[in-house]
């Protein structure tokens, strides 16, 4: 006796548990379209514990500090939880690559986060002409068709400030805030609505 209805439509391919299970999925499909596929269960949370928070601060510090180095410089043949962030978010992806015997950031080749990085360099683009809040940008990526979870941009949105940090400018309110540092991203974590991005012209 249930009639279901998606998108305004009448679904008339539900006849068990396991069709219903299957629309579900494609349901989850065509709204969250542009959310990445990242198989990390530590930070893919809307909460995540205490030691990842630890592990966040190491895989953030070690990213500023070692960018031009192989795998940030975490030591080969162990894996902490900060390199574990490092290999799913930026390693995997592509986007922290080897180069002229040196390592850099570029575009992600996985495709399923090409969305996500062309919405947030749209986002910064955008504030060539004023400057935007950074809680603005959460909002985005926390809405329809990205859907991320809390623990994810906890990561992805400072990774991408720091590999954007020479394009950028930020701000603590009024203030100009001259270095990206361990200091500002615990405010950004902290209080993402504080601080405020602007791009450069070039």
């Amino acid at each position: 006796d249930v009639q279901w209805v998606f998108n305004g439509e009448k679904i008339d391919t539900i006849r068990s548990r396991k069709d219903l299970i299957r629309f579900l999925s494609y349901i989850s499909d065509t709204i969250y379209s542009a959310t990445p596929v990242f198989k990390n269960e530590l930070i893919n949370k809307h909460r995540t514990s205490g030691n990842i928070s630890n592990a966040r601060q190491n895989y953030l510090n070690a990213l500023l500090e070692n960018s031009n180095i192989e795998d940030l410089g975490f030591e080969k043949g162990k894996f902490p939880p900060e390199k574990s962030i490092y290999l799913t978010m930026l390693k995997q992806t592509g986007i922290h690559v080897a180069a002229n015997n040196t390592y850099e950031f570029r575009e992600p080749y996985d495709r399923s986060f090409i969305p996500l990085w062309k919405c947030c360099k749209d986002f910064i683009k955008s504030s060539q002409n004023r400057q935007l809040k950074l809680s603005e940008l959460v909002r985005i990526l926390k809405e329809p068709p990205f859907g991320l979870k809390q623990g994810f941009i906890e990561c992805w949105l400072p990774s991408f400030l720091i590999i954007r940090k020479d394009d950028i400018a930020l701000y603590s309110g009024d203030n100009y805030v001259p270095f990206l540092n361990k200091e500002v991203l615990g405010l950004l974590y902290r209080s993402p609505d504080s601080i405020s991005v602007k791009s450069f012209c070039v």
